[in-house]
């Protein structure tokens, strides 16, 4: 479903973006105004293959509403096609489904972004602490698309063996901070965010 017009842009913008699994998980825009393009200045937005893709500026996504499946589980894995633009080289997100306490501040469910300056970052929420994880190298220059994979297994033991990223089918070495990987990933009623990964973390590039 798409909510199209001519001015100012030419621009064709997603509405709803129709799950083709059969489980019902479409995800829509909050708005028209804040909606995916999919033609942009009259063209249609392709990728590094010619295939069209999803251009997604500050402030645009696209949300699958609450789905506990994707959260309140030992078991995640996170698979994503992306092309980051500088905009300024702050933080952005791909893909998010958390939820932070106003009172304790504790983020619960997990996040996938970049952060400034281009390092590959996984926040996981468990029940009581929310540690995250970041590539120890400036590794996902911008400009360029990337395949990322993370996975999660709350039944392994230790941080490196229970999360583990790749990039461009290579292993990513990541640097855990303070704090212990949980061994589930914490229920967040939130939505799934796709091009968001939470407050202020919006991705500017191509899905």
């Amino acid at each position: 479903e798409l909510a199209n017009w001519s001015q100012p842009n030419d621009e064709v913008r997603v509405m709803t973006w129709h799950d083709q699994s059969g489980n019902g998980r479409d995800a829509t825009a909050p708005s028209a105004a804040l909606a995916p393009r999919i033609v942009e200045g009259g063209r249609l937005v392709r990728g590094s293959r010619n295939e069209p893709v999803l251009r997604v500026s500050i402030d645009d996504s696209l949300a699958v509403e609450d789905q506990g499946a994707l959260a309140d589980t030992a078991l995640l894995s996170v698979s994503i096609w992306g092309l980051v633009e500088p905009w300024n080289n702050v933080s952005q997100g791909f893909l998010s489904k958390k939820a932070v306490s106003t009172t304790t501040g504790l983020r619960t469910g997990w996040a996938v972004s970049v952060t400034n300056p281009d390092e590959f970052l996984i926040g996981i929420g468990g029940a009581t602490s929310s540690p995250e994880a970041r590539s120890t190298q400036s590794s996902v220059p911008r400009q360029i698309w990337h395949h990322t994979a993370t996975v999660f297994n709350g039944g392994l033991t230790g941080n490196a063996n229970r999360l583990k990223s790749w990039l461009d089918a290579q292993p990513l070495s990541l640097s855990f901070g303070s704090g212990t990987i949980p061994n589930r990933i914490a229920a967040a009623a939130s939505p799934l965010l796709i091009g968001k990964g939470g407050t202020g973390l919006h991705l500017d590039g191509q899905i």
